[in-house]
């Protein structure tokens, strides 16, 4: 169980490592190729690196057959919310994404991808701080309830 639960620490700090570098190459595309947001998607969507946030996939799927992108983004957000790792604030975050993506000019979408990054990076600040103390409590936790049970076993 210890190992469990630090094993959901690390994950989370991988899963904000993992959006960080999706906003970050989201910002890219609009700046120097101008992707219009549906096809953005579908480009973020096909790189291998970014299937453990499967909320990609799930908003490409969607918006084959959609062109809401505010409401598909954030209804994958919504459904894969137990299958991430990330805390309600990281996915309030990042679900902010679907209300200015695709709905100004490029200067506008730039600057709010920026904001996003900067609190998403103080996140993952915050997560690596809790991994670091808390995890290894849960592993030594974890270590002494498994031989503490054994000594009561035997």
């Amino acid at each position: 169980m210890g190992n469990f639960m630090a094993a959901k620490l690390s994950k989370r700090v991988f899963e904000l490592e993992l959006s960080l570098k999706l906003l970050e190459k989201m910002r890219i595309y609009i700046y120097y190729r101008q992707t219009p947001t549906v096809e953005l998607i579908g480009e973020m969507a096909e790189l291998d690196i970014f299937e453990p946030l499967y909320f990609i996939t799930e908003c490409n799927a969607r918006l084959k057959t959609s062109s809401n992108f505010t409401l598909e983004w954030k209804t994958a957000l919504d459904n894969n919310r137990k299958k991430i790792n990330l805390t309600n604030d990281d996915i309030n975050q990042l679900a902010d994404i679907g209300d200015y993506l695709g709905g100004s000019d490029v200067s506008g979408q730039i600057s709010s991808l920026q904001l996003t990054e900067s609190i998403i990076k103080q996140n993952l600040k915050d997560a690596k701080g809790i991994n670091n103390k808390k995890g290894k409590m849960y592993r030594s936790l974890g270590f002494l309830l498994g031989a503490g049970i054994s000594i009561f076993l035997f």
